[in-house]
């Protein structure tokens, strides 16, 4: 009987439909993947270099090469742990992601719930426009010219952070789509990633697209791979095509960000100057990590990055629990000119550049050992997470999406621990308690 069940759990009924099978959206490849495509041009390239392309020295050495990299390498290993330990195959008799009637019902009202929030945060930065006696031909005709739209109409607080209800409300929509085509689906989706769109040119915000956009794609993604045919067939393309799309953005909001500025100081193609300054988002990324370990690591320092939403709670923030508990001033205070960080980039590194590399926080909050053990159960938590997405299971399906995005923003933040995913987090939680819920009366037939 034993042997029986043991077959059962290898080979998969022939009725039970393929589980998502891309390799480029596991935690394990992601992970590395990333952490190499970031070290290698930062190892490469030398000080006169970095110092012509990004107007900073290099000062990053070997030794934090290795530890970012053994952060990396912490990662992908819990993820295979934890990919192993979960049966590859479970027995559902419908596609993937194999979600029950009363489920897809659920995640109908969540979507539409989660869009409406959404909405509301978007309609709360319309009036803030508005009240700051801004009209569209003024935010087009000011933008790029260092006049500080985001400073200039501000937010209204607990109002406009509702717009960040958008990362859990497109992973929704994406699910619910990929079971049956619903042109409302679609619209509310479109209306989410255009409207994130126009913040991320105004406000200069380009996380707020990709943070919509790469969970969409890997749902859409996982979806396709248990196709047959082309639309199977199309997966082989899509991290080139990807690629290629995200630098083509980057490139089109850089175009209005500095181009207007530095096509007057440099003979540099337009698309040379795109390559350089992308590249320069990582490399110097991790040179600033390296310079957060060097200068802004005091004696009992209290963790900050790793728990960067809770310090920024409302509530919390505003009675300045950091500073009370610690003796000291927050090493960054996001929005303030005169921060810690930022004293530190005019010093020591560059401040057009300011991103302190997600594999840093880890270790200067809880030390090398401490770092690497963070790591890992990251790299466990992932990889659970995944195997729970390919399997359909509701907590998968919620959060792989967004913990992707950690994932491949790594290099240059810890993006899952800024209190912009709080809401995201909050939303998906309760989705995926009531969807597995309803999952879990669906199978006992109640």
């Amino acid at each position: 009987m034993t042997a029986v069940i043991a077959d059962v759990r290898k080979d998969p009924p022939s009725s039970a439909p393929l589980e998502p099978g891309v390799w480029w959206l596991s935690p394990v490849v992601i992970s590395l993947v990333v952490a190499s495509a970031s070290i290698a041009p930062t190892v490469l390239l030398s000080d006169r270099e970095f110092r012509s392309l990004w107007r900073t020295p290099k000062s990053i050495t070997w030794e934090t090469l290795w530890l970012f990299g053994s952060g990396a390498v912490a990662i992908a290993f819990g993820a295979m742990v934890a990919i192993a330990a979960i049966p590859r195959y479970k027995p559902p008799t419908v596609e993937w992601p194999g979600l029950s009637g009363s489920s897809v019902r659920l995640l109908r009202r969540s979507s539409t719930v989660l869009t409406t929030l959404t909405l509301i945060g978007y309609a709360a930065f319309g009036f803030a426009i508005v009240r700051a006696g801004l009209n569209p031909f003024d935010l087009t005709s000011t933008y790029g010219e260092g006049l500080g739209i985001r400073d200039i109409v501000g937010t209204i607080p607990g109002v406009t952070t509702l717009t960040q209800f958008g990362i859990a409300a497109v992973v929704v929509s994406a699910i619910l789509l990929t079971k049956a085509f619903s042109r409302i689906e679609l619209y509310k989706l479109l209306a989410v990633v255009v409207l994130a769109s126009l913040r991320a040119f105004y406000f200069d915000e380009r996380l707020a697209i990709l943070e919509l956009v790469v969970p969409i794609t890997v749902v859409v993604a996982a979806s396709l791979s248990v196709k047959q045919g082309w639309r199977r067939r199309v997966l082989r393309f899509m991290p080139p095509v990807g690629l290629v799309a995200v630098i083509a953005i980057f490139g089109l909001f850089e175009y209005s960000r500095s181009w207007t500025y530095f096509r007057t100081h440099t003979s540099e193609s337009y698309l040379d100057f795109v390559l350089s300054r992308f590249a320069g988002y990582y490399a110097t990324a991790l040179n600033n990590g390296h310079l957060v370990l060097q200068h802004l690591d005091w004696p009992n320092r209290l963790p900050y990055d790793t728990i960067e939403a809770f310090w920024a709670a409302p509530g919390i923030e505003q009675a300045d629990l950091y500073v009370r508990l610690g003796g000291h001033a927050e090493p960054y205070n996001r929005g303030t000119p005169s921060s810690l960080y930022d004293s530190m980039l005019y010093q020591f590194g560059s401040p057009e550049f300011n991103n302190q590399s997600g594999y840093v926080g880890p270790f200067i909050d809880y030390g090398v050992v401490g770092g690497l053990i963070y790591f890992l159960v990251v790299g466990l938590i992932a990889g659970y997470l995944y195997r729970r997405f390919c399997r359909g299971d509701a907590f998968g399906l919620m959060f792989y999406p967004v913990v992707f995005v950690g994932l491949l923003e790594m290099p240059r933040y810890l993006y899952w621990a800024q209190g912009r995913t709080t809401y995201a987090w909050f939303g998906l939680l309760i989705v995926a308690l009531l969807v597995s819920k309803s999952e879990a009366k669906a199978r006992d037939g109640t």
